[in-house]
């Protein structure tokens, strides 16, 4: 160091140090009542308080991921449930048949697991447009097991949207004979 006022102290043996520690408990400690409380410092006070907000930060956290893990699965046994149905809706009606439901499909790019709703089907492409929950748009192939994209299907149409997926297939050609909801 430059400062010339300054002096390297000599490191403390083991008696001294024990001394120092001794002098720094008495000084943060009262007695009440015959019983010893030692006082928190503000620095103290100031970790114990970073420690326990970075505690529910985790917890917090831990909580959410597990509530993020029981709904994955629960979608999943959901997409089970409906994959015959949807197959019978596909096979009777065409892919309008399931405009209107409620999907997730997987972003492998995200690895992540994202929800919206069939919006339209183009026959000549045999895609259906998706639009998912956060505002994106994007055409899929449903229906067929494929690499890109792993598609559940949730939850069929309801009230206004099932309205206007019969419209759909009637639309189509099919006349409607295959009921969406």
């Amino acid at each position: 160091c430059g400062n010339m006022w300054f002096k390297k102290k000599a490191p403390l043996g083991a008696a001294e140090a024990a001394a120092v520690e001794a002098f720094q408990l008495a000084k943060r400690s009262v007695v009440r009542d015959g019983k010893r409380t030692v006082v928190q410092t503000v620095k103290g006070e100031a970790f114990t308080t970073q420690a326990v907000q970075k505690q529910r930060r985790t917890d917090k956290l831990k909580r959410e991921r597990a509530a993020e893990r029981r709904q994955n699965e629960a979608d999943r046994l959901t997409a089970e449930k409906n994959a015959p149905r949807i197959a019978a809706l596909l096979k009777a009606g065409g892919g309008a048949a399931v405009i209107g439901w409620k999907v997730r499909v997987w972003w492998p790019e995200d690895e992540d697991w994202f929800q919206g709703t069939v919006e339209r089907f183009d026959a000549g492409s045999g895609r259906h447009q998706v639009s998912y929950e956060d505002g994106d748009e994007q055409d899929v192939v449903l229906g067929k097991e494929n690499d890109e994209h792993k598609v559940g299907f949730l939850r069929a149409p309801r009230g206004k949207a099932a309205a206007a997926a019969n419209a759909a297939m009637s639309v189509a050609g099919h006349g409607g004979e295959a009921g969406a909801g």
